[in-house]
Protein backbone atom coordinates (compact mmCIF):
# COMPACT_ATOMS: atom_id res chain seq x y z
CA UNK A 1 0.00 0.00 0.00
CA UNK A 2 1.55 3.42 -1.15
CA UNK A 3 1.50 6.44 0.81
CA UNK A 4 -0.57 9.57 -0.23
CA UNK A 5 -1.24 13.10 0.57
CA UNK A 6 -4.41 14.86 1.09
CA UNK A 7 -4.35 18.07 -0.39
CA UNK A 8 -6.70 20.56 1.45
CA UNK A 9 -10.07 20.60 -0.48
CA UNK A 10 -9.61 17.89 -2.74
CA UNK A 11 -10.81 14.86 -0.88
CA UNK A 12 -12.73 14.70 2.51
CA UNK A 13 -11.68 14.99 5.94
CA UNK A 14 -9.73 12.04 7.11
CA UNK A 15 -11.32 9.62 9.38
CA UNK A 16 -10.41 8.10 12.49
CA UNK A 17 -9.63 4.67 11.96
CA UNK A 18 -12.28 2.20 13.82
CA UNK A 19 -11.34 -0.20 16.98
CA UNK A 20 -12.32 -2.95 16.14
CA UNK A 21 -13.10 -4.87 18.87
CA UNK A 22 -13.99 -8.72 20.16
CA UNK A 23 -15.66 -10.12 22.55
CA UNK A 24 -12.89 -11.89 25.72
CA UNK A 25 -11.78 -14.78 24.76
CA UNK A 26 -12.69 -17.90 27.40
CA UNK A 27 -10.97 -18.09 30.65
CA UNK A 28 -10.59 -22.33 29.91
CA UNK A 29 -7.26 -23.20 29.21
CA UNK A 30 -6.90 -24.11 25.53
CA UNK A 31 -4.49 -26.70 23.70
CA UNK A 32 -1.58 -25.47 22.35
CA UNK A 33 -1.41 -25.67 18.76
CA UNK A 34 1.65 -27.86 16.91
CA UNK A 35 4.49 -26.35 15.80
CA UNK A 36 5.63 -25.89 12.47
CA UNK A 37 9.12 -27.72 11.91
CA UNK A 38 11.23 -24.52 11.06
CA UNK A 39 13.28 -24.39 7.73
CA UNK A 40 16.65 -25.06 8.33
CA UNK A 41 19.22 -22.14 8.08
CA UNK A 42 22.85 -22.26 7.21
CA UNK A 43 23.89 -21.12 10.25
CA UNK A 44 24.06 -17.28 11.74
CA UNK A 45 25.17 -16.88 7.57
CA UNK A 46 28.51 -16.26 5.85
CA UNK A 47 30.14 -12.95 4.57
CA UNK A 48 30.98 -12.75 0.84
CA UNK A 49 32.12 -10.69 -1.47
CA UNK A 50 28.78 -8.27 -2.28
CA UNK A 51 28.35 -7.41 -6.69
CA UNK A 52 24.85 -5.94 -7.65
CA UNK A 53 22.15 -7.89 -10.55
CA UNK A 54 20.06 -5.86 -12.40
CA UNK A 55 18.64 -8.59 -14.38
CA UNK A 56 15.71 -8.28 -15.20
CA UNK A 57 15.02 -4.90 -15.99
CA UNK A 58 12.49 -4.52 -18.73
CA UNK A 59 13.94 -2.85 -22.18
CA UNK A 60 11.77 -0.11 -22.35
CA UNK A 61 13.21 0.92 -18.81
CA UNK A 62 16.61 -0.20 -19.44
CA UNK A 63 16.00 2.12 -22.37
CA UNK A 64 15.38 5.04 -19.98
CA UNK A 65 17.97 4.27 -17.44
CA UNK A 66 20.70 4.48 -20.28
CA UNK A 67 18.95 7.54 -21.75
CA UNK A 68 19.08 9.28 -18.49
CA UNK A 69 22.65 8.67 -17.94
CA UNK A 70 23.75 9.25 -21.58
CA UNK A 71 22.00 12.76 -21.23
CA UNK A 72 24.27 13.77 -18.41
CA UNK A 73 27.29 13.78 -20.44
CA UNK A 74 28.22 17.30 -22.28
CA UNK A 75 26.05 18.50 -25.10
CA UNK A 76 23.44 15.25 -24.66
CA UNK A 77 21.34 17.27 -21.85
CA UNK A 78 18.23 17.86 -24.37
CA UNK A 79 18.84 14.79 -26.46
CA UNK A 80 15.42 12.95 -26.66
CA UNK A 81 15.37 9.07 -26.37
CA UNK A 82 14.67 8.62 -29.74
CA UNK A 83 18.57 10.69 -29.73
CA UNK A 84 19.74 7.90 -27.92
CA UNK A 85 18.37 5.22 -29.80
CA UNK A 86 20.18 6.49 -33.13
CA UNK A 87 23.61 6.95 -31.31
CA UNK A 88 23.34 3.15 -30.36
CA UNK A 89 23.10 2.10 -34.24
CA UNK A 90 25.80 4.71 -35.13
CA UNK A 91 27.70 3.35 -32.48
CA UNK A 92 27.74 -0.17 -33.40
CA UNK A 93 27.42 0.53 -37.15
CA UNK A 94 31.32 2.51 -36.67
CA UNK A 95 32.64 -0.53 -34.58
CA UNK A 96 35.83 -2.16 -36.02
CA UNK A 97 38.46 -4.71 -34.66
CA UNK A 98 40.55 -3.23 -31.68
CA UNK A 99 37.82 -1.14 -30.51
CA UNK A 100 37.98 0.02 -26.60
CA UNK A 101 35.74 -2.13 -24.58
CA UNK A 102 35.17 -2.91 -20.99
CA UNK A 103 37.97 -5.09 -19.62
CA UNK A 104 36.63 -8.61 -19.43
CA UNK A 105 37.97 -12.26 -18.73
CA UNK A 106 41.68 -10.48 -19.59
CA UNK A 107 39.67 -8.98 -23.06
CA UNK A 108 40.12 -5.29 -23.40
CA UNK A 109 39.14 -4.66 -27.20
CA UNK A 110 36.33 -6.11 -29.45
CA UNK A 111 37.32 -8.78 -32.39
CA UNK A 112 36.79 -8.59 -35.93
CA UNK A 113 34.08 -11.07 -35.26
CA UNK A 114 32.16 -9.42 -32.73
CA UNK A 115 32.95 -5.84 -34.93
CA UNK A 116 31.07 -7.72 -37.72
CA UNK A 117 27.98 -8.71 -35.36
CA UNK A 118 27.70 -5.55 -34.43
CA UNK A 119 27.42 -4.25 -38.15
CA UNK A 120 24.33 -6.58 -38.78
CA UNK A 121 22.44 -5.24 -36.12
CA UNK A 122 23.26 -1.78 -37.27
CA UNK A 123 22.22 -2.82 -40.48
CA UNK A 124 18.73 -4.46 -38.94
CA UNK A 125 18.37 -1.77 -37.20
CA UNK A 126 18.50 0.77 -40.67
CA UNK A 127 15.96 1.60 -43.22
CA UNK A 128 17.77 0.04 -45.89
CA UNK A 129 15.81 2.65 -48.42
CA UNK A 130 15.97 5.84 -46.60
CA UNK A 131 19.38 5.16 -44.43
CA UNK A 132 17.46 6.24 -41.36
CA UNK A 133 17.21 4.17 -38.41
CA UNK A 134 14.17 2.06 -37.71
CA UNK A 135 15.02 1.52 -33.93
CA UNK A 136 12.28 3.98 -32.83
CA UNK A 137 10.41 1.51 -30.26
CA UNK A 138 11.79 -1.23 -27.53
CA UNK A 139 9.92 -3.70 -29.53
CA UNK A 140 12.63 -3.34 -32.28
CA UNK A 141 15.33 -3.91 -28.92
CA UNK A 142 13.10 -7.15 -27.96
CA UNK A 143 12.99 -8.51 -31.27
CA UNK A 144 16.75 -8.23 -31.50
CA UNK A 145 17.43 -10.03 -27.46
CA UNK A 146 14.23 -12.35 -28.59
CA UNK A 147 16.08 -13.65 -31.54
CA UNK A 148 13.00 -12.83 -33.79
CA UNK A 149 16.14 -10.49 -36.38
CA UNK A 150 16.65 -12.65 -39.34
CA UNK A 151 20.64 -13.70 -38.98
CA UNK A 152 20.84 -12.76 -35.59
CA UNK A 153 18.61 -15.67 -33.74
CA UNK A 154 21.67 -15.95 -31.57
CA UNK A 155 21.37 -12.72 -29.68
CA UNK A 156 18.20 -14.75 -27.86
CA UNK A 157 20.23 -17.97 -27.14
CA UNK A 158 18.69 -19.83 -29.29
CA UNK A 159 20.35 -21.93 -32.55
CA UNK A 160 18.56 -21.59 -35.67
CA UNK A 161 17.09 -24.95 -34.61
CA UNK A 162 15.09 -22.80 -31.85
CA UNK A 163 17.11 -25.11 -29.22
CA UNK A 164 18.48 -22.73 -26.11
CA UNK A 165 22.00 -21.97 -25.96
CA UNK A 166 24.21 -19.80 -24.00
CA UNK A 167 25.11 -17.19 -26.40
CA UNK A 168 25.27 -14.61 -24.20
CA UNK A 169 28.81 -14.21 -23.68
CA UNK A 170 29.56 -14.34 -27.01
CA UNK A 171 26.75 -11.92 -28.48
CA UNK A 172 25.02 -9.87 -26.00
CA UNK A 173 27.71 -9.07 -23.23
CA UNK A 174 30.45 -8.01 -25.40
CA UNK A 175 27.31 -5.55 -27.28
CA UNK A 176 26.54 -4.08 -24.03
CA UNK A 177 29.82 -3.91 -23.20
CA UNK A 178 30.98 -1.89 -25.78
CA UNK A 179 28.02 0.34 -26.09
CA UNK A 180 28.46 0.77 -21.97
CA UNK A 181 32.21 2.10 -22.66
CA UNK A 182 31.23 4.13 -25.41
CA UNK A 183 28.39 5.89 -22.82
CA UNK A 184 25.36 4.66 -24.06
CA UNK A 185 24.37 1.40 -21.94
CA UNK A 186 23.41 1.18 -18.63
CA UNK A 187 25.04 -1.46 -17.83
CA UNK A 188 27.41 -4.06 -19.36
CA UNK A 189 26.32 -7.61 -18.36
CA UNK A 190 22.48 -6.27 -18.25
CA UNK A 191 19.68 -8.86 -19.52
CA UNK A 192 15.79 -9.07 -19.47
CA UNK A 193 15.73 -11.98 -18.23
CA UNK A 194 15.46 -14.06 -14.98
CA UNK A 195 15.67 -17.66 -14.04
CA UNK A 196 12.37 -17.39 -12.33
CA UNK A 197 9.52 -16.37 -14.33
CA UNK A 198 6.05 -15.90 -14.19
CA UNK A 199 2.85 -15.57 -16.17
CA UNK A 200 0.52 -12.85 -15.92
CA UNK A 201 -3.05 -12.46 -16.43
CA UNK A 202 -2.79 -12.46 -20.53
CA UNK A 203 -0.79 -15.32 -20.21
CA UNK A 204 2.73 -13.46 -21.24
CA UNK A 205 6.04 -14.24 -19.57
CA UNK A 206 7.19 -12.30 -17.11
CA UNK A 207 10.11 -11.88 -15.28
CA UNK A 208 11.98 -10.46 -11.74
CA UNK A 209 12.24 -6.68 -11.84
CA UNK A 210 15.42 -5.73 -9.71
CA UNK A 211 14.29 -2.57 -8.75
CA UNK A 212 11.05 -3.70 -7.61
CA UNK A 213 11.71 -7.65 -6.00
CA UNK A 214 15.04 -8.12 -3.80
CA UNK A 215 16.60 -11.33 -4.67
CA UNK A 216 19.54 -13.20 -4.59
CA UNK A 217 21.43 -14.79 -7.27
CA UNK A 218 23.01 -17.73 -6.48
CA UNK A 219 22.68 -22.00 -7.62
CA UNK A 220 23.23 -22.60 -2.96
CA UNK A 221 19.19 -23.60 -3.32
CA UNK A 222 16.35 -24.04 -5.40
CA UNK A 223 14.49 -21.05 -7.05
CA UNK A 224 12.25 -19.26 -4.70
CA UNK A 225 13.83 -19.82 -1.54
CA UNK A 226 14.66 -17.09 0.86
CA UNK A 227 17.32 -15.90 2.25
CA UNK A 228 18.13 -13.01 4.80
CA UNK A 229 20.63 -10.22 3.96
CA UNK A 230 22.57 -8.23 6.33
CA UNK A 231 24.73 -5.75 5.09
CA UNK A 232 28.01 -3.89 7.05
CA UNK A 233 26.05 -0.93 8.23
CA UNK A 234 23.77 -3.54 10.45
CA UNK A 235 21.11 -3.41 8.57
CA UNK A 236 19.24 -6.75 7.50
CA UNK A 237 16.19 -7.40 4.52
CA UNK A 238 14.91 -10.41 3.25
CA UNK A 239 15.40 -11.70 -0.09
CA UNK A 240 14.63 -14.54 -2.58
CA UNK A 241 16.96 -16.83 -4.76
CA UNK A 242 15.34 -15.75 -7.89
CA UNK A 243 18.57 -15.96 -10.50
CA UNK A 244 20.99 -18.53 -10.96
CA UNK A 245 24.51 -18.03 -10.56
CA UNK A 246 28.01 -18.55 -8.98
CA UNK A 247 28.77 -15.40 -7.46
CA UNK A 248 27.72 -15.96 -3.20
CA UNK A 249 26.11 -12.80 -2.59
CA UNK A 250 25.25 -10.81 -5.90
CA UNK A 251 21.70 -9.17 -5.06
CA UNK A 252 19.17 -7.48 -6.96
CA UNK A 253 19.27 -3.37 -6.93
CA UNK A 254 15.62 -3.43 -4.20
CA UNK A 255 17.67 -5.40 -1.97
CA UNK A 256 20.47 -2.52 -2.01
CA UNK A 257 17.98 -0.46 -1.63
CA UNK A 258 16.05 -2.00 1.66
CA UNK A 259 19.77 -2.02 3.02
CA UNK A 260 19.85 1.56 2.84
CA UNK A 261 22.12 1.76 0.13
CA UNK A 262 20.28 4.18 -2.01
CA UNK A 263 22.77 5.14 -4.40
CA UNK A 264 23.63 1.24 -6.00
CA UNK A 265 23.72 0.87 -9.34
CA UNK A 266 24.52 -2.63 -11.33
CA UNK A 267 27.83 -0.98 -12.06
CA UNK A 268 29.15 -0.70 -8.65
CA UNK A 269 28.43 -2.56 -5.18
CA UNK A 270 28.02 0.18 -2.05
CA UNK A 271 29.70 -2.53 -0.18
CA UNK A 272 32.70 -5.25 -0.36
CA UNK A 273 30.90 -7.68 1.65
CA UNK A 274 27.74 -8.82 2.96
CA UNK A 275 25.99 -11.70 4.85
CA UNK A 276 23.82 -14.07 3.58
CA UNK A 277 21.34 -16.45 5.77
CA UNK A 278 19.78 -19.48 3.42
CA UNK A 279 17.17 -20.66 5.00
CA UNK A 280 16.75 -24.48 3.20
CA UNK A 281 13.64 -25.53 2.20
CA UNK A 282 11.66 -22.26 2.38
CA UNK A 283 9.68 -21.79 -0.50
CA UNK A 284 11.16 -23.63 -3.71
CA UNK A 285 8.49 -22.11 -6.89
CA UNK A 286 7.10 -25.22 -8.82
CA UNK A 287 8.05 -25.18 -12.48
CA UNK A 288 7.89 -22.80 -15.35
CA UNK A 289 4.57 -22.14 -16.95
CA UNK A 290 2.48 -23.00 -13.88
CA UNK A 291 3.41 -19.90 -11.78
CA UNK A 292 0.91 -17.29 -12.03
CA UNK A 293 2.01 -13.65 -11.03
CA UNK A 294 -1.16 -13.82 -9.06
CA UNK A 295 -0.72 -16.47 -7.28
CA UNK A 296 3.31 -16.84 -6.94
CA UNK A 297 4.38 -13.37 -7.74
CA UNK A 298 5.20 -11.80 -4.33
CA UNK A 299 6.06 -8.37 -3.99
CA UNK A 300 8.35 -7.25 -1.91
CA UNK A 301 6.55 -6.42 1.42
CA UNK A 302 4.97 -9.86 0.82
CA UNK A 303 8.77 -11.16 0.65
CA UNK A 304 9.31 -9.09 3.78
CA UNK A 305 7.05 -10.56 5.79
CA UNK A 306 7.27 -13.93 4.49
CA UNK A 307 10.65 -14.12 5.28
CA UNK A 308 10.10 -12.77 8.93
CA UNK A 309 7.93 -15.13 9.27
CA UNK A 310 10.71 -17.93 8.00
CA UNK A 311 13.14 -16.64 10.20
CA UNK A 312 10.85 -16.38 13.24
CA UNK A 313 10.56 -20.10 12.98
CA UNK A 314 6.67 -19.40 12.71
CA UNK A 315 6.04 -21.39 9.74
CA UNK A 316 8.46 -23.43 7.24
CA UNK A 317 7.92 -22.88 3.93
CA UNK A 318 6.13 -19.98 1.77
CA UNK A 319 5.48 -20.57 -2.08
CA UNK A 320 2.81 -18.66 -2.72
CA UNK A 321 0.73 -15.84 -1.64
CA UNK A 322 -2.23 -18.53 -0.36
CA UNK A 323 0.73 -19.89 1.76
CA UNK A 324 1.84 -16.12 3.15
CA UNK A 325 -2.13 -15.36 3.93
CA UNK A 326 -2.61 -18.66 5.90
CA UNK A 327 0.82 -18.16 7.85
CA UNK A 328 -0.05 -14.77 8.82
CA UNK A 329 -3.97 -15.50 9.89
CA UNK A 330 -2.35 -18.48 11.80
CA UNK A 331 0.12 -16.33 13.56
CA UNK A 332 -2.11 -13.16 14.19
CA UNK A 333 -1.82 -11.78 17.24
CA UNK A 334 -4.98 -12.41 19.33
CA UNK A 335 -7.60 -9.98 19.35
CA UNK A 336 -8.32 -8.42 22.99
CA UNK A 337 -11.73 -6.30 23.62
CA UNK A 338 -10.93 -2.71 24.84
CA UNK A 339 -11.31 -1.43 28.12
CA UNK A 340 -14.41 0.89 27.58
CA UNK A 341 -17.13 0.83 25.32
CA UNK A 342 -18.93 3.93 23.85
CA UNK A 343 -22.19 1.56 23.35
CA UNK A 344 -23.92 -0.14 20.88
CA UNK A 345 -23.00 -3.15 18.59
CA UNK A 346 -19.30 -3.85 18.50
CA UNK A 347 -17.48 -5.59 15.95
CA UNK A 348 -16.88 -9.55 16.22
CA UNK A 349 -14.52 -10.00 13.34
CA UNK A 350 -11.99 -7.44 12.42
CA UNK A 351 -9.18 -7.35 9.69
CA UNK A 352 -7.07 -10.90 10.74
CA UNK A 353 -3.23 -8.97 10.35
CA UNK A 354 -3.82 -5.62 11.02
CA UNK A 355 -4.15 -3.98 14.91
CA UNK A 356 -3.85 -0.78 16.29
CA UNK A 357 -2.89 0.77 19.16
CA UNK A 358 -1.21 -1.22 22.41
CA UNK A 359 -4.01 -3.63 22.83
CA UNK A 360 -3.52 -4.39 19.06
CA UNK A 361 -7.41 -3.97 18.20
CA UNK A 362 -8.51 -5.32 14.66
CA UNK A 363 -9.12 -2.87 12.13
CA UNK A 364 -12.97 -2.66 10.39
CA UNK A 365 -13.05 -2.91 6.93
CA UNK A 366 -16.09 -3.11 3.75
CA UNK A 367 -16.85 -6.66 3.82
CA UNK A 368 -19.37 -8.80 4.70
CA UNK A 369 -16.69 -11.16 6.57
CA UNK A 370 -16.67 -7.71 8.72
CA UNK A 371 -19.74 -8.54 10.95
CA UNK A 372 -20.99 -6.34 14.37
CA UNK A 373 -22.82 -8.59 16.47
CA UNK A 374 -26.00 -6.53 16.27
CA UNK A 375 -26.12 -9.17 12.86
CA UNK A 376 -24.98 -5.98 10.08
CA UNK A 377 -21.36 -5.51 8.59
CA UNK A 378 -19.60 -2.64 7.86
CA UNK A 379 -19.97 -1.76 4.19
CA UNK A 380 -18.25 1.15 3.72
CA UNK A 381 -14.66 2.42 3.83
CA UNK A 382 -11.60 4.28 2.36
CA UNK A 383 -11.78 4.57 -1.66
CA UNK A 384 -8.32 5.36 -1.36
CA UNK A 385 -6.35 3.27 1.83
CA UNK A 386 -6.92 -0.84 1.95
CA UNK A 387 -6.72 -3.21 4.10
CA UNK A 388 -5.60 -6.32 2.01
CA UNK A 389 -8.12 -5.57 -1.00
CA UNK A 390 -10.83 -4.05 1.44
CA UNK A 391 -11.58 -0.80 2.10
CA UNK A 392 -10.53 0.43 5.42
CA UNK A 393 -12.97 1.62 7.27
CA UNK A 394 -13.46 4.69 9.56
CA UNK A 395 -15.52 6.52 12.08
CA UNK A 396 -18.94 7.34 10.16
CA UNK A 397 -18.71 4.89 7.06
CA UNK A 398 -22.03 3.01 6.94
CA UNK A 399 -22.91 -0.48 8.04
CA UNK A 400 -25.36 -2.97 5.94
CA UNK A 401 -28.29 -2.31 8.58
CA UNK A 402 -28.25 1.70 8.96
CA UNK A 403 -25.81 2.20 11.31
CA UNK A 404 -22.13 3.82 11.21
CA UNK A 405 -18.26 3.16 13.08
CA UNK A 406 -18.88 5.54 15.85
CA UNK A 407 -15.40 5.03 17.46
CA UNK A 408 -11.74 4.66 16.27
CA UNK A 409 -7.96 4.62 17.10
CA UNK A 410 -7.46 8.59 17.95
CA UNK A 411 -3.80 8.27 16.32
CA UNK A 412 -4.85 7.01 12.89
CA UNK A 413 -6.40 9.16 10.16
CA UNK A 414 -7.27 7.83 7.06
CA UNK A 415 -8.33 9.76 4.08
CA UNK A 416 -10.72 9.12 0.70
CA UNK A 417 -14.14 8.99 -0.69
CA UNK A 418 -16.24 6.17 1.15
CA UNK A 419 -16.60 3.06 -0.87
CA UNK A 420 -17.91 -0.50 -1.01
CA UNK A 421 -15.34 -1.20 -4.19
CA UNK A 422 -12.71 -3.55 -3.52
CA UNK A 423 -9.37 -4.02 -5.61
CA UNK A 424 -9.45 -6.44 -8.21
Amino acid sequence: MGMFDNKRGSSPKPKAAPKAASKPAPKAAQPKAAQPKAAKSNGTGKSYSAAVCGDGITVAHFEELSHAQWQQQKGNEKKTLQDWRDAVVDALGDAKKGDSTLKYKGVDSISADQASRFHKVADAFTNAKTQQSNYTSSAAMESLLGGKVKGLHQFGNVDSAGKWVNYYPTYRMPMWMYLKKKGLAYEGFWQPETTASFVDAKGKTVYVDPTEISYLVSNAGPVGSFVKLTAPNGKSTYARILERGTSEAEVSLKAWWNLGYANATPNQAPTSKLVVETFDGSGALPKKGTRTVSEYGLTDDEIQRAGKLIDDKKVKSITSRKDLEAAERKNAPPQQAPATSAGGSRLEKGFPTIGLGMAMRRVGYASPDCLHDGGGYVCEGSASVFVGKFPFARIGDATSDGLEVITGDDGVYVGGSPTSATLQ
